[in-house]
Parts: C-alpha cells; sequence; structure tokens
C-alpha cells in the first residue's frame, strides 16, 4: 500500500508526487498555454506556440456576431490560409430532426461546420467547440485535427463532428480562428498542450 501513503504525504504536505499527478510531466496532461476573453467582437491568434508538447487541444466557448443562422468555424495554420488549397474536411452533422454529411476538398483553411450561435440565437446562449490537433510540432506528417461542436439555442440545437487535414509538414507555431464574420465579446478560447509519454 505504498501508493496510499505517496498520496497521504503529497495531500498533507503539499509536495507534489511525479508518480501520481505531476502535470508538468505526466503523460496525456492537459497544460494551459493560453487563453483570450474578447471584450469587443474580433477574431483570434495564437503566436509563437511552444513545441515541446505532443498535441494540442482547442476548448470555445462561443457565439458570432453573424446577424441571421448559425455558421461554422474558420481555421489557418502559421499564416497558411486564404489564396491555397492545403486543406480538406469531412463533417458529420445532426440536428433535431435530420444527419447529414459533407466533404471539402483543396479548402483555402479548416472550415468545420460547428454551428455556433449567431446574433439571432436568444441572449445568453454559447457554443461549445472542443478541437484536438494531432502530432503538431511533427515535422515530417500532414497535420490532423478533430472537432467537436454543439450548441443548444433554447428552441434548435446542433451538433457536429469533424475530421480535417493541413497538407504542409511544418510544425504549427501559430493558429488563425474566428466564426462565421467574427466572435463576440465574452466569447473564451484557450490553448492547451498535451504532454506525450516519457
Amino acid at each position: 500500500m505504498a501508493i496510499n501513503s505517496v498520496r497521504s504525504s503529497s495531500l498533507s504536505t503539499g509536495v507534489k508526487s511525479s508518480n501520481l499527478w505531476d502535470s508538468d510531466t505526466q503523460q496525456g496532461a492537459f497544460h494551459p498555454i493560453a487563453t483570450q476573453t474578447l471584450t469587443s467582437s474580433g477574431d483570434v491568434y495564437f503566436t509563437n506556440i511552444p513545441q515541446t508538447f505532443q498535441d494540442l487541444f482547442i476548448s470555445v466557448s462561443g457565439r458570432s456576431n453573424q446577424t441571421a443562422s448559425q455558421g461554422g468555424y474558420f481555421l489557418g495554420f502559421n499564416g497558411n490560409y486564404g489564396g491555397n488549397s492545403n486543406y480538406s474536411t469531412t463533417t458529420l452533422l445532426a440536428n433535431s430532426s435530420s444527419v447529414s454529411s459533407t466533404r471539402q476538398t483543396s479548402q483555402s483553411g479548416l472550415w468545420g461546420d460547428g454551428f455556433i450561435p449567431a446574433l439571432s440565437s436568444r441572449a445568453g446562449v454559447f457554443g461549445a467547440m472542443n478541437m484536438h490537433i494531432l502530432n503538431y510540432a511533427n515535422t515530417t506528417n500532414f497535420k490532423t485535427y478533430l472537432m467537436q461542436c454543439a450548441s443548444d439555442t433554447d428552441g434548435s440545437g446542433n451538433t457536429s463532428i469533424t475530421v480535417g487535414t493541413w497538407r504542409q509538414t511544418s510544425a504549427i507555431s501559430t493558429i488563425y480562428l474566428t466564426p462565421s464574420i467574427s466572435f463576440v465579446a465574452g466569447s473564451t478560447i484557450s490553448l492547451y498542450g498535451i504532454r506525450a509519454g516519457s
């Protein structure tokens, strides 16, 4: 029962045990890199992303300033978006009455049909989005991401899952993220690094 004594000692003394919960080195640990909470409408840029993690994870609580219908998300890596054709996505979408899928190839950015609430949605409603960017610091492979989106607008709702590819081998050091048009004030976007195994 040595592990119990280590855990008890850590709780009582405040000493962190690398064997149990060392967030700096534990495999799969989420390490916060940056968070942006918008005070006015705008887009989000994460720059100078450290190359010391295995994967990246983005968490969004957001709302778009698009006037009418809900839209999706647009991402670009390393300034490589708009005017190129290096991105592709496959998305499965669902609402209260139907399920559909979309496929986009040779796109100028990563489009994710994430159904972020728009200005016409009920006040105070924000959508959720989580994105896992795999093996982002690798300089040999193309980059793959998984995106999960959901929003319940108190009367309707949508959910989606998207897989996408950036056909470049460069390590990702910059991320540009915006919904349709831009985020509204109060949207919060957080970037985490996921530790690799030792």
